[in-house]
């Protein structure tokens, strides 16, 4: 064909349709409708990481905070962290390390850490400074880590602040920290067993969550039926999250608040249990809540704690996932899969057994 002189070759002008161009255009159609921007879809980009310039101003709060706070020779600022949970920033100078840290939309980390800090800090690092635009806060680095044998040193803290932190919870209450009691606890139960939230569009996750729904809400009632209080938890407590102050060799603080709630207190083992076999260390902290000829039931309670402690992560993960971007494949949604699905297979025997012997003594 000429067209304005040129010589232009052109394709089939026809060809009889095919089952496979009907399944391209469905396709085309799909990803076109998937992929087109929607007042909905963008609006759920609210994290400031994301954000034109967070880098830069990051980086110069995280080195102006540190200037402020004394240091000297301030370092070349780098990122040591970054994932869908939170980006971490890093500088050295002549005090040591500081860090920023900015969690992800959806995550009130930073004002939980503010809160906790001011509140109990022999618990939490010092929080120098807080930017809620970025939705940041820096500290200071810490310390030594916490060696496997030294383990009660972190229990002993999670105990001092579970009694402490009871004193403060309309405060914490007050800066967003959420309340994930065991009634709600219940309730989230059921609605991930009917494919919602975390478990919409994956049936294993679905059905996993059928399964367990009559024991996991049998052991939240039996673990509701006891008279223990709802304290502030860390949510992830393990030594990954703990490490030595500079100033007491024989102290403990505890970082990554990402997961921290009012809630049940024996929720805060479900790594601990993974990490060590320590019996008596678990016994000097149960006989906190309970009188020592009660110590039999305190061991059988501990058990459940550790087992929904699992399914405190999982629901914090969820309500994230739906407050950032509910219909994106999101990875928030795939740890939290991931979560049950480890979980399921470890311990679905063990859950049945404890939660058969709890109703079996409520009998």
């Amino acid at each position: 064909m000429t067209l304005n002189g040129r010589t232009r070759v052109l394709c089939r002008p026809y060809s009889v349709p095919t089952k496979k161009t009907f399944r391209c255009v469905r396709f085309s159609r799909w990803f076109a409708g998937a992929m087109a921007p929607s007042t909905e879809l963008l609006s759920s980009f609210k994290d400031p990481r994301y954000k034109f310039g967070w880098y830069r101003k990051a980086a110069s709060l995280l080195t102006s905070t540190a200037v402020a706070d004394g240091a000297k020779h301030i370092g070349t600022v780098s990122q040591v962290q970054v994932s869908e949970t939170s980006t971490v920033l890093r500088t050295e100078s002549s005090l040591g390390y500081y860090y920023l840290k900015s969690p992800t939309h959806g995550c009130e980390e930073t004002s939980i850490t503010h809160k906790v800090a001011e509140l109990l800090p022999l618990v939490c690092p010092e929080v120098l400074n807080i930017c809620t635009s970025l939705n940041c806060f820096v500290t200071r680095g810490l310390g030594l880590p916490i060696k496997q044998t030294e383990y009660r040193v972190i229990v002993r803290k999670l105990g001092y602040l579970h009694f402490e932190s009871l004193s403060h919870i309309e405060k914490l209450r007050s800066c967003g920290c959420p309340v994930r009691d065991l009634d709600k606890l219940s309730k989230k139960i059921d609605v991930w067993a009917e494919g919602r939230e975390f478990t919409r569009g994956d049936p294993i996750a679905e059905q996993q969550m059928r399964e367990l729904k009559p024991l996991l809400k049998r052991m939240c009632a039996q673990l509701a039926s006891l008279d223990i209080p709802l304290t502030l938890i860390h949510g992830d407590v393990a030594r990954s999250n703990s490490a030595r102050t500079h100033t007491q060799e024989t102290d403990a603080l505890l970082f990554d608040w990402e997961f921290a709630c009012i809630s049940h207190p024996l929720f805060d083992f479900h790594r601990i249990a993974d990490e060590s076999k320590d019996s008596i260390m678990i016994d000097e902290y149960l006989i906190k809540w309970f009188p020592l000829e009660q110590l039999e039931e305190a061991r059988k309670a501990y058990e459940i704690g550790v087992h929904l402690g699992y399914f405190v992560k999982v629901w914090a993960l969820s309500d994230r996932l739906e407050e950032s971007a509910p219909q994106l494949v999101s990875p928030l949604a795939f740890w939290a899969r991931e979560l049950l699905r480890d979980r399921y297979w470890a311990v679905v025997s063990r859950i049945a057994d404890i939660a058969g012997s709890a109703a079996g003594e409520g009998s």
